[in-house]
């Protein structure tokens, strides 16, 4: 199965060759750009979710790490709420 990337490359270039009505001068609501447009925002999300599944994973190990040396557990996780929600 294709990914939805590869679905919208392959839609766009349908609509390219002739398939599908383009403006000119190009329009907002135009199939090619709305889905190039969806394309940039797709991977752009993918990439925020990578970052946020790697920064996860740092924490996991910060926290593994720190309550192996004799951290409270719930007071680290308290903490760093306190912390986050600060940022926020």
């Amino acid at each position: 199965m294709s990914t939805i990337q590869q679905r919208i490359d392959a839609a766009i270039k349908r609509i390219t060759d002739g398939h599908g009505c383009m403006r000119i001068p190009a329009d907002e609501t135009d199939p090619d750009l709305v889905l190039a447009d969806c394309k940039a925002e797709i991977a752009s999300l993918r990439a925020e979710v990578e970052a946020l599944r790697v920064d996860a994973e740092r924490y996991r190990r910060v926290r593994a790490i720190a309550i192996s040396d004799g951290a409270d557990g719930d007071r680290l996780d308290s903490g760093i709420d306190a912390a986050v929600g600060a940022d926020a």
